[in-house]
């Protein structure tokens, strides 16, 4: 069985991956001047990240 330590670092790096990802999408349609969609990404990332502390 893995250790406490070990699963937190597992989802520690998992929550950067998928916040890293979520931050080129962000820059990405910012930076293609799509601000709605931006704000929508944000806005989403917000709650996703919400849903995931809460569950811990």
């Amino acid at each position: 069985m893995a250790s406490g330590g070990h699963v937190v670092d597992h989802i520690a790096v998992e929550l950067t991956r998928r916040s890293k990802a979520k931050i080129t999408d962000i820059t990405r349609v910012i930076k293609d001047s799509q601000m709605a969609i931006a704000l929508n990404e944000v806005t989403d990332f917000g709650r996703r990240s919400a849903n995931s502390s809460s569950s811990t």
